[in-house]
């Protein structure tokens, strides 16, 4: 549970430890093919590609449940790594989950002011999974 942010400057997602340590465990396997993993999790040599077997991620905001397959979480030449995870722990358990680029490039988000809402949909440039 919790509470989230989407927030267009923020180029990673964001979970709070117990969470990003789920998630990290369900890619572990992935550590053997030149994955390492702090806060979060990179390649210093393999394509992304390689890892395009890692399990989907899920996201239930409200009663609707996301999905965003690897391809919409892995990033190719970032950050000066071959393969980038673009997902990330915010350090804290009381931080909010922050839905940036990594979440808004798979989903088109439009925020209504004046009625105080976020609406999402699946973007046109999403891959398939999404």
């Amino acid at each position: 549970m919790g509470y989230g942010i989407i927030d267009t400057g923020t180029s990673l997602m964001y979970l709070p430890p117990s969470v990003w340590n789920n998630f990290k465990a369900a890619i572990e396997e992935y550590v053997s093919l030149d994955l390492t993993c702090d806060t979060y999790c990179y390649s210093k040599t393999s394509p992304c590609s390689n890892f395009y077997g890692i399990a989907e991620m899920q996201i239930n905001i409200g009663q609707v449940r996301m999905t965003i397959p690897p391809t919409g979480y892995l990033l190719e030449n970032a950050l000066g790594y071959s393969c980038l995870i673009a997902v990330a722990s915010s350090g804290s358990e009381t931080a909010p989950y922050i839905f940036g680029d990594t979440f808004i490039r798979n989903y088109y988000t439009t925020f209504d002011y004046k009625k105080k809402t976020v609406s999402f949909a699946v973007s046109a440039n999403a891959p398939v999974g999404v």
